[in-house]
């Protein structure tokens, strides 16, 4: 497969050179034009930053089926047979593209050096990318300025959920962003949206030991939790070891029965104790209910008080 469009680098006296010496590479036994362009044209000379804006300028092209067209483009240069000769296409206009290999040529005196080819992604996307169940969906993102980060999310919230958009975001936030120290968050789903920022103090991080009460562990609540594919298909493998042994974990939960949590109490006193011999102390501790009792164990109180 050939190339299909030619971003340049468009450096002020490496014009010829570089056109020259692409012209050797990729117009060898080529019978139609070549469509070239550069970005410098329409933003001007962006430093070290040239490589990575030509990429995202052909992704853009790839996404919309457009090649942006090129400013200030009025004859060829005599000092470039490709061009003269036709062979070089310069896009003037903003010109229908199907896509294929894109080449990324940077050159220059900063920045970055060298040559990359892109193929297009022939992916189609499935219903815009809307969800295909009513899940709410949970976006997590940061940003340098409280202002922005609000700005970011409101414009998310403006627009119809797409999931593969949150599963790009998600993954650009799993690491921390340095100087980021604006954290926020929203929430997709049928009701308002729900958002909050703070402002995130770059600290260490204190230890939170959790004792929920036992309401939380309501009689069928596994009923609405399976209604994630990925908490049913796990739950799913874990029920066919388990039954092997004689233990229906399916049945523990999505039972009705109100006795079915009698023994979460022992659990959380023994997994305590072991955060505690790997000398994780906690900072404080959230409880309700029956569980002051293990989170009083937790830190070390005397456990009298409570009888």
């Amino acid at each position: 497969m050939s190339i299909t469009f030619s971003e340049l680098r468009h450096f002020f006296d490496l014009d010829t050179k570089e056109l020259n010496a692409l012209a050797k590479v990729l117009l060898c036994n080529r019978q139609t034009p070549l469509p070239i362009g550069s970005i410098k044209s329409n933003l001007g000379h962006t430093d070290a930053a040239s490589a990575l804006v030509s990429i995202v300028k052909v992704l853009i092209a790839m996404e919309t089926g457009k090649i942006p067209p090129n400013d200030n483009y009025n004859k060829p240069s005599q000092q470039v047979p490709a061009l003269v000769e036709e062979k070089f296409k310069v896009v003037t206009e903003p010109m229908p593209w199907s896509g294929g290999l894109a080449a990324v040529n940077s050159v220059g005196l900063n920045g970055v050096v060298g040559h990359v080819v892109l193929r297009s992604h022939k992916k189609e996307k499935v219903n815009d990318g809307l969800p295909t169940d009513e899940i709410p969906r949970l976006l997590v993102i940061s940003g340098r300025r409280e202002e922005g980060l609000k700005e970011t999310l409101i414009k998310l919230e403006s627009k119809p959920v797409d999931v593969e958009c949150l599963s790009l975001l998600h993954d650009i936030y799993s690491r921390n962003v340095p100087n980021y120290n604006y954290r926020g968050y929203t929430i997709f789903g049928k009701d308002n949206n729900h958002r909050e920022i703070k402002h995130y103090e770059n600290l260490k991080r204190p230890v939170w030991f959790v004792f929920s009460g036992m309401g939380s562990q309501w009689p069928g609540m596994g009923s609405k939790l399976l209604q994630f594919p990925i908490i049913s298909e796990s739950i799913q493998r874990s029920h066919n070891i388990l039954m092997k042994k004689g233990l229906d974990l399916l049945n523990i939960i999505s039972s009705t029965d109100k006795n079915i949590y009698d023994n979460i109490l022992k659990s959380f006193v023994g997994i305590a104790a072991i955060q505690r011999f790997l000398g994780r102390d906690l900072e404080t501790a959230l409880r309700f209910d029956v569980q002051e009792c293990c989170a009083s164990h937790a830190g070390c109180q005397c456990m009298s008080t409570y009888r």
